[in-house]
């Protein structure tokens, strides 16, 4: 039988060490190797929706402004 008390867990969604292929131990906190697969996609997502977002302002800005000209109405 397994100590419990010894048994590290993940943080993050509970996961013991031995249900995981590494858990990452810190003074304060455990992660393992799927929160940290998790965390690094969802960085990655707002990365490139931040991105494409950027682009759409610099490609509209300059359409959206000759459009009002055009229909009269002030900037």
């Amino acid at each position: 039988m397994v100590d419990d008390s010894k048994m590290l867990h993940c943080d993050f969604c509970g996961k013991s060490q031995h249900d995981v292929r590494l858990l990452v131990s810190g003074q304060k906190a455990n992660i393992c190797n799927e929160c940290v697969g998790l965390s690094w996609q969802m960085s990655k997502d707002h990365e490139i929706r931040y991105g494409v977002e950027r682009i759409v302002e610099r490609v509209m800005f300059p359409v959206l402004a000759i459009r009002d000209f055009f229909a009269g109405k002030p900037s």
